[in-house]
Protein backbone atom coordinates (compact mmCIF):
# COMPACT_ATOMS: atom_id res chain seq x y z
CA UNK A 1 0.00 0.00 0.00
CA UNK A 2 2.77 2.73 1.31
CA UNK A 3 4.36 1.51 -2.33
CA UNK A 4 1.65 2.86 -4.07
CA UNK A 5 1.40 5.83 -2.32
CA UNK A 6 4.81 6.62 -3.07
CA UNK A 7 4.48 5.64 -6.72
CA UNK A 8 1.11 8.09 -7.16
CA UNK A 9 3.25 10.74 -5.79
CA UNK A 10 5.95 11.18 -8.03
CA UNK A 11 8.29 9.02 -7.09
CA UNK A 12 10.28 6.36 -9.60
CA UNK A 13 9.79 2.64 -9.51
CA UNK A 14 13.24 1.74 -8.48
CA UNK A 15 15.41 0.40 -5.66
CA UNK A 16 16.03 3.76 -4.43
CA UNK A 17 11.85 4.49 -3.73
CA UNK A 18 12.38 1.15 -2.07
CA UNK A 19 15.06 1.89 -0.19
CA UNK A 20 13.18 5.08 0.76
CA UNK A 21 9.89 3.47 2.57
CA UNK A 22 12.38 0.86 4.67
CA UNK A 23 14.13 3.53 5.85
CA UNK A 24 10.85 5.54 7.00
CA UNK A 25 9.44 2.42 8.06
CA UNK A 26 12.81 1.31 10.43
CA UNK A 27 13.18 4.49 11.92
CA UNK A 28 9.43 4.82 12.90
CA UNK A 29 9.63 1.18 14.13
CA UNK A 30 13.14 2.27 16.13
CA UNK A 31 11.75 5.59 17.48
CA UNK A 32 8.95 3.67 18.93
CA UNK A 33 11.19 1.14 20.65
CA UNK A 34 13.24 4.37 22.13
CA UNK A 35 10.36 6.47 23.37
CA UNK A 36 7.59 3.62 24.25
CA UNK A 37 9.61 2.33 27.56
CA UNK A 38 10.73 5.73 28.56
CA UNK A 39 7.20 7.10 28.35
CA UNK A 40 5.65 3.79 29.80
CA UNK A 41 7.81 3.82 32.48
CA UNK A 42 7.62 7.63 33.30
CA UNK A 43 3.51 6.86 33.38
CA UNK A 44 3.94 4.34 35.93
CA UNK A 45 5.95 6.42 38.18
CA UNK A 46 4.21 9.30 38.43
CA UNK A 47 0.18 7.42 37.60
CA UNK A 48 0.34 4.03 38.89
CA UNK A 49 -0.32 1.09 37.06
CA UNK A 50 -4.20 1.54 36.87
CA UNK A 51 -3.94 5.23 35.66
CA UNK A 52 -1.45 4.55 33.01
CA UNK A 53 -3.09 1.80 32.19
CA UNK A 54 -6.14 4.14 31.36
CA UNK A 55 -3.88 6.25 29.59
CA UNK A 56 -2.31 4.06 27.18
CA UNK A 57 -5.88 2.55 26.50
CA UNK A 58 -7.30 6.17 25.62
CA UNK A 59 -4.25 7.44 23.37
CA UNK A 60 -4.76 3.99 21.19
CA UNK A 61 -8.33 4.79 20.93
CA UNK A 62 -7.88 7.60 19.84
CA UNK A 63 -5.27 6.94 17.64
CA UNK A 64 -7.23 4.12 16.01
CA UNK A 65 -10.25 6.73 15.53
CA UNK A 66 -7.93 9.28 14.30
CA UNK A 67 -6.06 7.54 11.22
CA UNK A 68 -9.88 5.11 10.56
CA UNK A 69 -11.18 8.55 9.93
CA UNK A 70 -8.41 9.63 7.86
CA UNK A 71 -8.70 6.41 5.67
CA UNK A 72 -12.20 6.97 5.45
CA UNK A 73 -11.95 10.53 4.23
CA UNK A 74 -9.04 9.31 2.04
CA UNK A 75 -11.55 6.74 0.30
CA UNK A 76 -14.06 8.76 0.02
CA UNK A 77 -12.24 11.58 -1.81
CA UNK A 78 -10.98 8.79 -4.06
CA UNK A 79 -14.64 7.74 -4.64
CA UNK A 80 -16.21 11.08 -5.08
CA UNK A 81 -12.90 12.17 -7.86
CA UNK A 82 -13.96 8.73 -9.91
CA UNK A 83 -17.55 9.39 -9.86
CA UNK A 84 -16.68 13.41 -11.20
CA UNK A 85 -14.91 11.57 -13.30
CA UNK A 86 -17.69 9.09 -14.85
CA UNK A 87 -19.72 12.22 -14.71
CA UNK A 88 -17.54 14.23 -16.74
CA UNK A 89 -16.85 11.44 -19.84
CA UNK A 90 -20.96 11.00 -19.62
CA UNK A 91 -21.37 14.66 -20.15
CA UNK A 92 -18.29 14.71 -22.73
CA UNK A 93 -20.10 11.67 -24.88
CA UNK A 94 -23.82 13.37 -24.40
CA UNK A 95 -22.22 16.76 -26.24
CA UNK A 96 -20.52 15.14 -28.81
CA UNK A 97 -23.70 12.84 -29.57
CA UNK A 98 -25.43 16.08 -29.90
CA UNK A 99 -23.24 18.19 -31.88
Amino acid sequence: MWYIHFSQHGYDDDLETFGLMTAIFSASYTLGSIIGPFVSGVLYDSLGFRASTYFVLASTTFAVSTFGQLFLQIKIHKSLSRNNLKLKLAIDRLANSLC
